[in-house]
């Protein structure tokens, strides 16, 4: 019996940087009714605001500096004389950390002005967060095999259960976010942006959301088999799992945010 030898060379290897998605939806959800009129005050080309979100690549020009520092200004993300408000950015952006978020602008401080100390920060923050995908291609002969890999690490819940879920939430979201005082954005953006915020107030918009969905009692016993009735994609085994997760958590809040977590990670596909 002949034996073939199938050499496999390694013909490419580009490893290019991600932004998490869940980033990207709250950035352009904060940035949104401002662009318009910091593009028009920058003179900045509109095509570097998507070269920082798909190409994670901050454009060094003095016009997209001076627009950053336009779009901090709306957003009160930085005082008049360029220092990070602290307390504003981690409650509008909480995908930030408080260590982060200093280190970026203790960088940011060597900038001459506010659109170079802007740009700075900005430039520091998309470097924390973006992911390396690693593009390998094979050739084998005639045949080309493109084989994508994640090199941090990367998963997401399908496009179909998020879709499932946020109908499930929609019913109940303005009005547990009323109670709850969740940012609206992220309580509206959170599975479209396949990522859960762990965060005080959107801890108690999932409580809110079990207790209006009937599958909680109000001193925090989960109902098995009411959570596999209404919630889609949990299976018996999920349910058991998730709620034992929370079972020993004495915070009502945190105790379904554990259990909410847990459904996700259980439903998440790596991509």
């Amino acid at each position: 019996m002949k034996l073939l030898l199938l050499l496999i060379t390694l013909t490419t290897i580009n490893c290019q940087r991600k932004i998490p998605p869940y980033v990207i939806g709250i950035w352009k959800n904060l940035t949104e009714e401002h662009n318009a009129e910091c593009l028009k005050i920058s003179k900045a080309n509109p095509d570097y605001i998507e070269k920082i979100l798909i190409d994670v690549h901050a454009t060094d020009e003095k016009s997209f500096h001076c627009y950053i520092g336009c779009i901090y200004e709306k957003l009160n993300f930085i005082t008049p004389n360029g220092d990070a408000n602290l307390d504003v950015i981690l409650e509008k952006a909480p995908y930030l950390t408080a260590e982060l978020t200093l280190k970026c602008d203790a960088e940011a401080q060597s900038g001459e002005d506010l659109c170079e100390k802007s740009f700075i920060s900005l430039h520091c923050i998309i470097h924390n967060f973006s992911k390396d995908i690693l593009y390998s291609v094979y050739a084998m002969k005639t045949v080309v095999v493109l084989n994508i890999f994640i090199c941090l690490g990367y998963a997401m819940i399908p496009y179909e259960r998020m879709d499932d879920w946020k109908a499930l939430a929609d019913v109940n979201a303005n009005e547990c976010i009323l109670e709850s005082g969740a940012n609206p954005i992220i309580a509206k953006q959170m599975f479209e942006n396949h990522k859960l915020v762990d965060e005080e107030h959107i801890r108690c918009y999932f409580k809110c959301l079990a207790l209006k969905n009937e599958i909680m009692s109000k001193d925090g016993v989960f109902f098995e088999d009411e959570v596999i009735k209404k919630i889609p994609h949990v299976t018996k085994e999920i349910a058991q799992r998730c709620i034992t997760k929370g079972r020993t958590e004495k915070d009502i809040c945190k105790k379904t945010y554990l259990v909410a977590f847990c459904i996700t990670e259980e439903n998440y596909v790596t991509l």
